[in-house]
């Protein structure tokens, strides 16, 4: 996979995750308003809730894992058939949180599944970016779940 092509898709998955986690986020608001609850599968519900942000926390270290994915990926050419999701995933979650917090500091929270915390897309995207990382490097550098031990190229 060239350079060129692994930017093209990261650039891709970012933008369309954040451009989707931002929509939704805001459909959410609209029809529950803020404190507003709506079941929509049982046990799932859609909240209106504010938390928080950090334009410095969360959204730029997803950010900043980004580039980082994408340089061991530019270093390493056999690693980016492994690391072109993650690094988008990390991308478009660091842009999502950044994006959403930038007018008053807040992160919107909008989906509320049993036995945790209410939170956004971009909250799930972080931790399937860090495990689909992890996962990609170890088949790439060991050879493993039927790897080739170099890394894929295509």
């Amino acid at each position: 996979m060239s350079f060129e092509s692994f930017g093209a898709r990261v650039t891709v998955l970012g933008l369309g995750f954040a451009a989707a986690d931002l929509l939704l986020g805001g459909l959410a608001l609209a029809t529950v308003g803020h404190g507003g609850r709506l079941e929509v599968f049982p046990g799932i519900d859609v909240v209106g809730l504010y938390r928080p942000g950090s334009l410095l926390g969360w959204s730029s270290a997803a950010v900043l894992a980004s580039g980082l994915v994408a340089a061991a990926a530019w270093v390493r050419p056999g690693l980016r058939a492994s690391l072109w999701a993650p690094a988008g995933l990390f991308g478009g979650a660091g842009m999502a949180l950044l994006v959403d917090s930038m007018a008053d500091g807040r992160v919107t929270r909008w989906l509320d599944p049993p036995l945790w915390a209410p939170l956004n897309p971009a909250d799930i995207a972080l931790v399937v970016a860090g495990l689909l990382m992890a996962y990609g490097v170890g088949v790439a550098l060991g050879g493993g779940a039927g790897g080739t031990g170099g890394g894929a190229s295509e």
